[in-house]
């Protein structure tokens, strides 16, 4: 989660750009999986980043949070990813963010009560 945070400069439950609250993570990830990776950039670099290395380390934060330790990357592998010596897939969804996808209507009370 912190990856995210470092990458976005914002926090789990923070409103988003457009004024709407939710659970970051899930909003997250549909804006990688929709290629729209820009979108999680800390505004106030103005979309002034590096595409690749954006998505890689979108992809590496996602995959850090994985439900099972199993489905994770091991810290070489990160390591080796962020650096650019190693490909990285799109990572699955984790089961408790699919949870809250399926329950988009429940994410906005959860964001409210994470506050």
């Amino acid at each position: 989660m912190m990856s995210f945070e470092i990458i976005s400069r914002k926090r789990n439950s923070e409103k988003l750009g457009d004024g709407e609250s939710a659970f970051f993570p899930c909003w997250a990830m549909g804006k990688i999986a929709e290629g729209e990776v820009l979108a999680l950039l800390v505004y106030r670099l103005d979309g002034n980043a590096n595409m690749e290395e954006l998505m890689r380390a979108s992809k590496v934060a996602y995959w850090c949070i994985q439900d099972e330790e199993n489905d994770s990357l091991a810290m070489g592998n990160v390591v080796q990813i962020l650096e650019g010596l190693r490909d990285v897939n799109m990572p699955p969804i984790p089961g408790s963010i699919r949870v809250l996808i399926d329950n988009s209507s429940d994410i906005s009370l959860l964001a409210l009560s994470l506050k």
